[in-house]
């Protein structure tokens, strides 16, 4: 009888503490512009040409790819503590074996505010630049979904789509 209690008692142990352990699911996630600047901070100068926010293995995370005039970098952080996961750098070189730069005038948080200026609200929850200087541009409110399309060349916005989101 007293065996039973005692394996009752460690089983319940178990429990409490593999539940102070879990993480929480609703941490808060950091701005996507805490993360940009952590990336830039870590590459150097260069541009942001994707950032997207995912959940792997219920891990939330920043997935930012990075160009500067000879290499990409794809890397990959903690959406909740900032925390650098991986970092893989890819040498950019044209036909010619010279270093290929992107013409881009227009900085992502540039492109990003004008995004946001149109929509007027909303959090942005994607970034890409697209091989034809454009920046990719998704905002989020609670009932939208908004793609914005900025010219990297002049900041002009090239498409604006507006989804309702039920």
């Amino acid at each position: 009888m007293n065996i039973r209690w005692i394996c009752i008692l460690v089983v319940i142990s178990i429990i409490l503490v593999a539940c102070q352990n879990s993480p929480v699911k609703n941490q808060p996630i950091i701005p996507s512009e805490t993360i940009s600047e952590s990336a830039l901070k870590e590459v150097g100068e260069g541009t942001i040409l994707s950032i997207s926010q995912q959940d792997e293995k219920g891990l939330k995370v920043y997935e930012v790819q990075v160009q500067t005039t000879a290499t990409t970098y794809h890397l990959l952080y903690d959406a909740t503590s900032g925390d650098l996961l991986k970092k893989e750098e890819q040498r950019e070189e044209d036909n010619n074996g010279d270093i290929e730069q992107l013409p881009v005038t227009i900085s992502e948080h540039q492109a990003r505010d004008i995004a946001l200026q149109r929509v007027g609200e909303g959090k942005v929850t994607a970034l890409t630049l697209t091989t034809d200087n454009q920046y990719a541009i998704e905002v989020t409110t609670i009932r939208r979904k908004y793609e914005v399309k900025v010219d990297a060349i002049n900041g002009k916005i090239s498409k604006y789509k507006e989804v309702i989101v039920e």
